[in-house]
C-alpha cells in the first residue's frame, strides 16, 4: 500500500499571506492591500501597487504615497519621504511624519492628502 504521509510543509501550513482593505468612505469602494506594497495616485510613471483614480482628491495623492507592513502581527504604514512632500498621511487625524512607521489596526481611519478610507483586516 502506498504510505500516507502527513508531513507539513511550511509554505503550505501557513496562513494566506495577510492583507488589509482600504475602504473609500461613503462610496463602499475597497482595495486589498499586502505586505510591502505602495499605495499612490494613477500615474503612467507611477510603479505603486494600488494605484488610486477616479476618487475626488485623487489627484493630490503622491504617486508613491505610503507602504505598508506587516509584522509579527502588526500593520504599520510609512509616509513615503518627498523632495517637496505637501500633502500628508494621517491616521486618525494625527499626521504621520514622511518616514516614520505607525501601526495601523482595523477602523482607523487613513488620510491620503485629503481622501479617507477605513482600515479593515483581511
Amino acid at each position: 500500500a502506498p504510505s500516507q504521509t502527513t508531513e507539513v510543509h511550511p509554505a503550505t501550513s501557513r496562513q494566506a499571506e495577510p492583507a488589509l482593505s482600504l475602504t473609500l468612505a461613503g462610496s463602499g469602494l475597497q482595495y486589498e492591500v499586502r505586505s510591502g506594497w505602495v499605495v499612490g495616485q494613477a500615474h503612467p510613471t507611477s510603479r505603486a501597487n494600488v494605484q488610486l483614480a477616479g476618487i475626488p482628491g485623487a489627484n493630490f495623492i503622491h504617486r508613491h504615497h505610503c507602504e505598508f507592513h506587516h509584522e509579527n502581527g502588526q500593520w504599520f504604514v510609512t509616509a513615503i519621504e518627498h523632495p517637496s512632500f505637501t500633502n500628508d498621511t494621517l491616521i486618525n487625524g494625527q499626521k504621520v511624519m514622511p518616514g516614520r512607521r505607525c501601526g495601523i489596526t482595523k477602523g482607523d481611519l487613513l488620510t491620503l492628502a485629503s481622501v479617507t478610507f477605513t482600515v479593515g483586516i483581511l
